[in-house]
């Protein structure tokens, strides 16, 4: 949460003393964890938040750089309306380059004209940059099949991610790993996901034995449903 602090996001997620998730701060404690992750394992968890991620290349390289809401030149005809354009997270890896629109949630919010607009930038920024432009947008997303955009006749893809599939994959990845100083990471961030109200979440060959146990207290009151999910 410390790059929202620092690029003052944070206005409406403390109110009253009291805490309440935010998109900026659900964007900063999460990728602001992920990138402390070694350079690959961070970008498999993101290539198995997107659905569909067969076309996403599987080798990422070092991880140079990742700036968050940076402001990029909003200049050109596909840009609509804006003096300067702001993508969530930008990071910069040896192998490509990857833009990331968040939403806060993994229902609604996300819009195409937003994509082109964060492209185009991007373009207005490196356009002398050779390497390979990825976009993922998180969250937001009504269906997951990646989406194509043409802008100036050139054809790129959005890739769609949910919230929801990286918290699964940082589950997954933890419960493998064997290296002690990852593991306190990808604790953090799933306690970050928690505190913005997202919990792992069991296969379903373990909702059986889930059912079975706690029966007697299941009844259609979906708040008692969900304590009991969240306390598995």
């Amino acid at each position: 949460m410390l790059q929202a602090l620092f690029k003052q996001k944070l206005k409406e997620a403390f109110r009253d003393s009291t805490f309440e998730p935010s998109e900026d701060s659900k964007t900063s404690s999460v990728f602001g964890l992920l990138q402390y992750l070694p350079a690959q394992t961070m970008w498999d968890l993101l290539r198995q938040s997107c659905s569909d991620y067969s076309s996403l290349g599987e080798i990422s390289g070092e991880l140079q750089d990742i700036q968050f809401w940076t402001r990029w030149s909003a200049k050109g005809d596909d840009i609509s309306n804006l003096r300067d354009v702001e993508p969530d997270v930008f990071c910069e890896f040896e192998n490509f380059d990857l833009i990331v629109e968040a939403k806060k949630d993994d229902q609604t919010g996300q819009y195409e004209q937003q994509w082109i607009n964060e492209i185009s930038a991007y373009m207005n920024e490196y356009a002398d940059n050779k390497k390979a432009l990825i976009f993922i947008a998180f969250g937001g997303n009504k269906t997951f099949e990646s989406k194509k955009i043409y802008i100036k006749g050139r054809e790129y893809f959005v890739h769609l991610a949910s919230w929801q599939n990286l918290l699964n994959a940082i589950d997954n990845h933890k419960k493998k790993c064997s290296i002690l100083e990852q593991k306190r990471i990808l604790s953090d961030i799933i306690r970050a996901f928690e505190k913005h109200n997202f919990f792992c979440l069991e296969w379903l060959e373990n909702l059986g034995e889930f059912y079975k146990n706690n029966i007697s207290n299941i009844n259609i009151d979906s708040k008692i449903i969900l304590k009991l999910w969240q306390s598995h």
